[in-house]
């Protein structure tokens, strides 16, 4: 199925793919962008990396989803362990469910996902008030944070102590702070 595609087109998918792995969803929504999608889901079924799981109407966009085989090729999550948030590798329907999440793709995404450096951690600690926290990284390295440096697509987002973020580390004098922060 991907040797069907090359250029701008292999590359547009593997940006594609990587938002989706990184947001644990093999379904999404992108609005506005049917016309452009239509080149992966216009194929016969066993040639389509995307397939329409609903189409859209009004405001309500349209759902894609990744074909299965696609998904265990590139390895994007399509089960959770049941009664968990965590990745069932196996794919099985006897160890997990099926990954019910919709994550929802922009333009501003697509820029976020080639930005070179991003690393990932979790909100370890966040005020009162909710508008500055910290953000802990696996080696326990927290990186300080505020409200305005999530981005803006995901500012809508509920953001809780433990959440999954991505960021870019950002050294400023003494102290190291994580921008153009996204909310996995």
């Amino acid at each position: 199925m991907k040797s069907l595609y090359y250029g701008e087109d292999l590359d547009f998918l593997n940006t594609l793919t990587d938002i989706c792995k990184k947001r644990t969803a093999y379904k999404f929504k992108f609005p506005n962008k049917s016309p452009f999608l239509l080149k992966y889901t216009n194929k016969s079924a066993e040639y389509n990396i995307i397939n329409i799981v609903e189409y859209g109407s009004g405001r309500r966009g349209t759902t894609y989803r990744f074909d299965y085989s696609y998904c265990v090729l590139a390895d994007i999550p399509t089960h959770y362990q049941y009664e968990s948030e965590r990745i069932a590798r196996s794919r099985s329907s006897i160890e997990g469910s099926w990954i019910s999440t919709v994550t929802k793709i922009s333009d501003e995404l697509l820029i976020q996902a080639k930005m070179p450096g991003k690393i990932e951690g979790y909100v370890s600690y966040l005020n009162k008030e909710r508008t500055v926290g910290f953000i802990s990284e696996d080696n326990n390295k927290d990186y300080f944070f505020m409200i305005s440096d999530i981005i803006e697509t995901d500012k809508t987002k509920p953001l809780r102590d433990g959440i999954k973020v991505r960021f870019i580390p950002v050294n400023i004098g003494n102290t190291v702070v994580a921008k153009e922060i996204e909310i996995l």
